[in-house]
């Protein structure tokens, strides 16, 4: 196989390291990170924010100059493209010809505006529905689900659930306090965990004075293996979405290939392709925090699909052709 695919994206738990693996099913890959190494970028951000835009114009002259020896490269695979600057994608269209340019937002446009990007690619996609509907020009395709999430929906039936609900989530204010108002609810038995980073944690102690629960934070990412356990344990998964985005989670389609039901505050998922109320349940946020396990008990997982089509193999396959 002679193609040669350059990837950029975003370092995001081992997401991108198991989108490389699958990519090679393809051809030959070169992944680069969308930005310089979180530490530098970190430092950069918060001392001079300002600063980030010109950062990612050299980094992305850095790639070029990378690339100066690569005479073959047919694909050109981008998930996201955060601060990607045009002067990047026009040279590549220039040194390849021929290329195949494809790009996968798993943000909203709203949070990461990418609409002067989309001209250079030959195909676009995303998994905010809202965003496809108002964007003619992006094909509507849902997150995935990788082998191991697939592996727990297999073996589902040897599961005996430990938590009536599992919630792990990025910190945010909002997020915090609905959890730590919902792990009161005594009737349910509720794994919670909040991943912030500890400057964040200080930052809210010693210059807001509020005092956090440290009982469901986390200051480390929480690993795959300790996620997909606590995934296997339970029976529900709650999803608080972000407010500027439509498109159903990560969490929410693991859920799902995993055989979970799923409870998200996502106002926009009752206009989800796949919305049923047999296994997703669309609730307000202060109506999460009032769950019943009666409440619970009345939509059944052995109504969930499998869905196939939503397989990391099937979602690559839809965007790459070769």
């Amino acid at each position: 196989m002679n193609n040669e695919i350059l990837f950029i994206g975003p370092k995001f738990y081992n997401y991108h390291s198991l989108i490389y693996q699958k990519l090679t099913k393809y051809g030959n890959v070169i992944f680069f990170p969308e930005k310089i190494p979180n530490f530098i970028f970190s430092i950069f951000n918060t001392l001079i924010p300002s600063s980030i835009d010109v950062l990612q114009k050299v980094y992305f002259y850095y790639l070029l100059f990378k690339l100066r020896n690569k005479k073959n490269i047919t694909h050109l695979f981008v998930i996201r493209a955060y601060k990607m600057p045009n002067f990047f994608l026009k040279k590549i269209k220039a040194n390849y010809p021929d290329i195949k340019m494809i790009m996968y937002q798993w943000d909203s446009c709203k949070n990461n505006n990418y609409l002067d990007l989309i001209p250079y690619f030959d195909d676009v996609f995303t998994f905010d529905h809202q965003d496809s509907l108002n964007i003619n020009s992006l094909k509507f395709l849902q997150l995935f689900y990788t082998d191991e999430i697939k592996s727990l929906r297999q073996n589902s039936y040897k599961n005996i659930y430990k938590y009536d609900l599992l919630c792990i989530c990025s910190f945010s204010t909002d997020r915090y306090n609905l959890i730590n108002q919902l792990i009161t609810n005594k009737e349910l038995f509720i794994k919670a965990l909040i991943y912030i980073p500890y400057s964040t944690y200080l930052k809210f102690k010693y210059l807001k004075g509020l005092k956090l629960n440290k009982d469901i934070l986390t200051f480390k990412p929480i690993s795959k293996e300790v996620y997909l356990q606590f995934l296997k344990e339970s029976n529900t998964v709650i999803d608080f979405s972000h407010s500027t985005q439509s498109g159903l989670s990560m969490r929410v389609i693991e859920g799902l290939g995993a055989g979970k039901k799923i409870i998200t505050s996502n106002q926009y998922s009752i206009k989800n392709p796949i919305y049923d109320e047999k296994y997703i349940l669309f609730k307000e946020k202060d109506d999460i925090k009032k769950l019943s396990k009666s409440e619970l008990r009345s939509f059944d997982s052995s109504n969930i699909p499998v869905f196939d089509e939503f397989h990391i193999d099937k979602w690559l396959e839809k965007m790459i052709v070769c």
